[in-house]
């Protein structure tokens, strides 16, 4: 999958380095649009499903109203079935809006594996030399005194959660004197790299490799920085408060509130703009309702306390695009809406079936036709006698006739 993840990390650094000049925060914005563009068919054919779906609303609602009141199992499972015939004989998918969703979550997923490394799928950094800066990055570091000298010490970050990241906030930091000898690394990498049986000629390719991305970030062809703070865009937020330096964790956290909000904003205009197909009523239906708005909000407030930055910006930029998307569709393709009167034409349509099968099977003249037609509506509408008192009038009718015929013959006899 690595390929894979170098294109998007290519995309971000052709958008950031070559028309946002170095603005690595534009260049996630320019990438979002460019998703929405690639996803744009889908939503299409995503508002034309939703489009559909509200088209056969009345025939749904006159189904459901046939089994209003009754909960039991069997009913439940009848119901179900008539609703999926009815929905196949309308030529309407209910998995028909999946497949947007799912696309959007895999290049969520690919796009995180491009800025959680950015040195490798962005800057173009061998794998070997990131997994050896981050190995060193998080090592141990040597104590004040007494070191052994036989240990290959390390810079001593402690933070697992997000080496990679870690990794390019040393190469990009103007502060840190990690660039100090001629090579082009400092001492002590060099030592832990020769203690950590790395060979001499990768050291020497290491080298070539971070000379190369250093006068990359010295010539400015991508940053970081934001709202004036270096590398805003590589940190994560900080909930522990007793840390907190100003402005910078204020800012951090300030990113997964606000994606909880436009995300929770845009749920709910969604909502409106987009068919919510019928429910039963059961019990905690409405509570069930809110909770499916919150989850994805929710997921994305957690996932940003849990993300650099970077991450947090472009799933804002990415709901708040969705959201303009969808008001657009709304207006160009705007969904149905009914009357009292087609809600009552849908009624009458299904109760119309009825009448057509007695009118079938009167024509045929057989007993047995006749009697298994009624058994079939008995199971369809279950609240009509209508076809018990005929099949009464049938024995009845037939009783009599047998009596009659018996009579004659005993007047013959």
């Amino acid at each position: 999958m690595d390929w894979l993840y170098s294109v998007f990390g290519k995309i971000l650094e052709f958008f950031s380095d070559k028309l946002m000049g170095g603005n690595y925060l534009l260049g996630l914005l320019l990438f979002a649009v460019l998703v929405k563009i690639i996803m744009l068919p889908f939503g299409i054919k995503q508002q034309k499903t939703s489009i559909r779906q509200a088209q056969i609303r009345p025939k749904e609602e006159a189904i459901r109203k046939k089994y209003k009141g009754r909960t039991d199992q069997v009913t439940m499972q009848k119901m179900q079935q008539e609703l999926q015939e009815m929905q196949q004989a309308e030529g309407y998918n209910p998995m028909g809006g999946c497949l947007p969703m799912l696309l959007q979550m895999v290049i969520i997923i690919l796009l995180w594996q491009a800025i959680m490394n950015p040195l490798q799928y962005v800057v173009g950094m061998k794998k070997d030399t990131v997994e050896n800066l981050r190995s060193y990055i998080t090592a141990e570091a040597a104590p004040q005194e007494g070191a052994d000298e036989e240990k290959a010490y390390g810079m001593g970050e402690k933070d697992a959660r997000y080496r990679y990241i870690q990794v390019m906030k040393v190469l990009t930091d103007k502060d840190e004197e990690f660039f100090v000898s001629a090579e082009g690394i400092n001492t002590g990498f060099e030592i832990y790299l020769e203690k950590s049986n790395v060979s001499a000629s990768d050291i020497e390719a290491i080298k070539a490799d971070i000379r190369s991305a250093y006068q990359y970030f010295d010539e400015g062809h991508l940053s970081f920085d934001l709202f004036g703070i270096d590398n805003f865009l590589l940190e994560t937020p900080n909930i522990n408060f007793a840390s907190w330096t100003w402005p910078l964790n204020f800012l951090l956290v300030l990113i997964p509130l606000l994606n909880f909000v436009v995300a929770f904003g845009t749920a709910l205009v969604t909502r409106k703009m987009t068919y919510q197909p019928m429910q039963a009523n059961q019990p905690g239906q409405g509570c069930m309702k809110y909770t499916t708005l919150l989850m994805m909000p929710l997921v994305s407030l957690l996932f940003a306390f849990w993300a650099p930055s970077a991450i947090g910006i472009y799933w804002i930029f990415n709901s708040v695009l969705g959201l303009v998307q969808q008001v657009i569709l709304y207006k160009v393709m705007p969904l149905p809406t009914f009357t009292e009167e087609d809600y009552k034409a849908a009624e009458r349509e299904l109760a119309g079936k009825a009448p057509k099968e007695k009118e079938k099977q009167s024509n045929s003249g057989t007993y047995s036709n006749l009697n298994a037609s009624h058994s079939r509506y008995l199971e369809d509408f279950d609240d009509d006698d209508s076809t018990g008192n005929v099949a009464k009038e049938i024995n009845i009718s037939e009783g009599e006739s047998d009596a009659e015929d018996n009579k004659n013959d005993n007047s013959k006899d």
